[in-house]
């Protein structure tokens, strides 16, 4: 929660300081949908152990595993929704996080999970022990629909092509393992090796993602890696494939409902 919620709060912050429109705003919330329902790991990894396993194999990121910022930035989504559909608008997130702030660090001290059920129960006046067993410590798919549709959105899935060059990347280019049913064998990359350049546009020093997008322009056709491995950089060519995943976008429903309206307005307050 400490470190996944920072990535729907750094959305939220370029939204609010006028950098980013509701749109755009919007549209990553359904971004992050995807990222966690179009991963398998979900169906067996929590939020909570996501965030434990992720320091068990920080330096080595296990082949099957998710994201504990992915996974924080959906719960703090529907969070953030279902405090304002309690409250009806009145409050939301921003509330739990400033009494964690008040009631904990300012008096020099944690919180526990208990503390922030605690915290969440209070400002709503409703019980979110099931919320927090289902969906953080749980795999539970959470109510999409139905949490979502308290601003009047609803839910659609689609389908889009990912580069792959049969072995998982991270954001920054670096291989940190084989998918499930794949060969570790019959790769061209191995784990550890990090691209440097992609037919000789350089990787380094243009922020995380820029592999996927370099690497997207070039589906179906054969390119030029330049990678680094054990210190020593070499060239290879490699095809370019590709794995449909689904993903989701969020449409406003067609005849909103004026508390779903204001709900809408609350969480897109400015």
């Amino acid at each position: 929660m400490s470190e996944g919620f920072t990535s729907y709060y750094t959305g939220l912050t370029l939204y609010r300081a006028g950098l980013r429109d509701a749109q755009t705003f919007v549209g990553e919330a359904a971004r992050g949908i995807g990222e966690v329902e179009g991963n398998e790991a979900r169906r067996y990894i929590s939020a909570s152990d996501s965030s434990t396993s992720t320091w068990i194999g920080y330096a080595s990121p296990p082949p099957f595993s998710i994201s504990y910022y992915s996974q924080g930035r959906n719960i703090a989504t529907l969070l953030d929704l279902s405090i304002r559909h309690d409250t009806n608008g009145a409050r939301g997130l921003d509330e739990v996080m400033r009494t964690l702030f008040t009631d904990f660090y300012q008096r020099g001290r944690g919180f526990s999970i208990e503390d922030l059920i605690r915290v969440v129960n209070r400002i709503t006046r409703n019980s979110y022990e099931s919320f927090f067993t289902r969906y953080v410590s749980g795999t539970d798919v959470p109510p999409y629909e139905t949490i979502l549709g308290y601003a009047g959105y609803a839910v659609e899935r689609v389908t889009r092509k990912v580069p792959f060059l049969g072995v998982n990347l991270d954001t920054m280019g670096r291989v940190t393992g084989v998918p499930p049913g794949f060969d570790a064998r019959t790769a061209r990359l191995q784990q550890e090796d990090f691209i440097v350049s992609v037919d000789g546009q350089t990787l380094e020093g243009q922020g995380a993602g820029t592999v996927f997008r370099f690497l997207n322009e070039k589906l179906g056709r054969n390119v030029r890696l330049r990678i680094r491995r054990g210190g020593e950089e070499r060239e290879l060519d490699i095809a370019v494939g590709f794995v449909e995943l689904g993903n989701y976008r969020m449409v406003e429903s067609q005849s909103p409902t004026a508390e779903q309206l204001k709900i809408r307005e609350s969480w897109l307050k400015r």
